[in-house]
């Protein structure tokens, strides 16, 4: 017997926007880092105008040239690739079986740049 189509799922399909299971881990210390960003000033202890310029510091590299970071309002992820101008791409970030030691070392120079753009500010 056949049962109406309105009845029936079939399951989602993935995208290419959904976000992998369990992210590389220099992937998920820059979302900490943002959202202990954003937490900081939602309460007021530093301005709109340092929280962007802290935000634009935000940003993993990796060995290809392709640069990651997560959106202040939307939470989702971004990446912009080498050669293609300057814009900014809701992407799905890798999963974490891909190793780039260059996210590591690329989130330890954002996170002193943001930490000397605070020092002001604590």
């Amino acid at each position: 017997m056949n049962q109406p189509y309105t009845d029936v799922f079939l399951g989602a399909l993935r995208s290419e926007y959904d976000t992998p299971n369990v992210l590389p881990t220099a992937f998920i210390q820059l979302e900490s880092v943002v959202q202990q960003l954003l937490w900081r000033w939602k309460k007021a202890e530093i301005t709109a105008e340092i929280t962007m310029q802290a935000m634009s510091d935000l940003v993993l590299t990796g060995q290809d040239g392709v640069l990651w970071t997560v959106g202040a309002s939307s939470g989702r992820w971004y990446r912009r690739l080498p050669n293609q101008g300057a814009a900014w791409v809701i992407a799905s970030p890798p999963p974490a079986t891909i190793k780039d030691p260059s996210w590591n070392e690329s989130l330890h120079e954002a996170v002193d740049k943001v930490n000397k753009i605070l020092s002001p500010a604590r």
